[in-house]
């Protein structure tokens, strides 16, 4: 369950997931270790290439990568951790048209994003009789994402997305960026 309040509502998320509790419990240690590893460094670069090992060791993502955006909004990939069969795209810079302004401030506001299955269907979600302000779903975690971004990714062969923003002093400073060949939950 994700819960979170919006314009005086309660807003609850709920996944179903089949995952014993000891393996939930395993992931929190794996975490709190991989957290412990990033704090240690001591240079942005080490930071960042800590960070795509540790978020690929205990996601499973095939590829995990960090954007560093520059002051024009483009952003450089400095840091990749990846299955060997993929590509590298380290050191490929990507242009500012990429990532949208409207987007960027959603990943400035809800600074994860998750697309479990790139080919799943959207479901809609139906207001309550009687209410008429719409829900505003900037902070939703499952919420759908553009079909622009859902295509794009379909064109790369991406099956499954995971984006976690790194927001400095309110500006898209960067972002690691992970993606997966299938779904993944």
């Amino acid at each position: 369950a994700i819960v979170h309040g919006s314009h005086g509502r309660v807003i609850a998320e709920f996944e179903s997931r089949d995952v014993p509790a000891d393996t939930v419990a395993l992931f929190a240690v794996k975490a709190h270790s991989s957290i412990e590893r990033v704090r240690r460094q001591r240079s942005v670069e080490g930071l960042l290439e800590t960070a795509v090992r540790q978020v690929r060791e205990f996601t499973g993502f095939d590829r995990v990568m960090a954007y560093r955006f520059r002051a024009d909004d483009s952003g450089d990939i400095v840091a990749e951790e990846r299955d060997a069969a993929l590509d590298p795209y380290l050191g490929w810079r990507f242009p500012a048209s990429d990532i949208p302004a409207q987007a960027r401030r959603l990943y400035i506001e809800n600074t994860m994003r998750l697309i479990a299955d790139v080919g799943s269907t959207p479901v809609a979600v139906r207001g309550a009789p009687g209410i008429d302000q719409p829900l505003d779903m900037s902070h939703g975690v499952l919420r759908s994402v553009s079909p622009i971004h859902i295509e794009y990714l379909q064109n790369i062969g991406v099956g499954a997305s995971m984006s976690l923003s790194i927001v400095l002093e309110g500006r898209l400073w960067g972002m690691l960026a992970c993606h997966h060949r299938t779904p993944r939950h």
